[in-house]
């Protein structure tokens, strides 16, 4: 628990990398191994009248069963000790900007804002998964962004296809730190949208006063 405390320390970092994943794989094993210690212990033990009665089978199934999920805890302690802690891995990817996920009807894509401060930022859609049969060259790809905290209207972009599964869109849309709210949404020809809103902090940028990247003419703001 203290070492989870120290190395994880919050649900995101649980739930977002690897080491996080590694250590819910750890410790569901773990619990699992003492449920069958117990099981054996108080289950089947004392139920044994000779080798073979069917609490003694069901003991050596048992048994055996403990030994392959040991095996998977020892396998996961070690990965998590050769893995870097999930605190440092959030804080690089909160280095890199914000980086979010979605999945819906068959469509997958993961959404990066780099460096997610304000001013001039980009932001880069990838599509690593498409229903059979959707060309890609035919995917459109909109976002819509919001500012929170303040009544700044919304900017709608189209972003440009940049190889065969990114889109990418460049500019100061991000013109305030605080609580921003972005809307993708994937145009396939002869099917749904699939849309997705994202919600993350913009941080501020020392030189924030000084930036001058205006938003691109073709941007459309309401």
């Amino acid at each position: 628990m203290y070492s989870a405390i120290i190395h994880v320390g919050t649900l995101d970092a649980l739930t977002q990398t690897t080491y996080g994943w590694a250590l819910i794989v750890k410790v569901g094993f773990f619990g699992l191994l003492v449920l069958l210690g117990a099981i054996n212990l108080l289950a089947l033990s004392p139920r044994l009248a000779d080798e073979s009665s069917r609490a003694a089978r069901t003991l050596k199934i048992t048994v055996r069963v403990e030994l392959v999920v040991g095996l998977i805890v020892l396998l996961a302690a070690g990965f998590l000790a050769s893995a870097v802690p999930a605190v440092q891995a959030v804080q690089a990817q909160q280095r890199l900007g914000y980086i979010g996920n979605y999945q819906e009807k068959g469509v997958k894509f993961s959404l990066w804002v780099a460096p997610a401060k304000s001013g001039y930022n980009e932001i880069a859609v990838d599509i690593s998964r498409l229903p059979p049969g959707v060309d890609p060259s035919q995917i459109q790809v909109q976002i819509r962004l919001l500012m929170l905290d303040q009544d700044m209207g919304i900017t709608q972009v189209m972003a440009s296809p940049v190889g065969q599964h990114r889109w990418e869109a460049k500019g100061s849309f991000l013109s305030m730190s605080g609580r921003w709210e972005m809307e993708v949404t994937v145009r396939r020809p002869g099917a749904d949208d699939v849309t997705h809103v994202f919600l993350f902090q913009v941080a501020p940028d020392p030189n924030e006063s000084t930036l001058a990247n205006p938003i691109p003419a073709d941007n459309q703001k309401f």
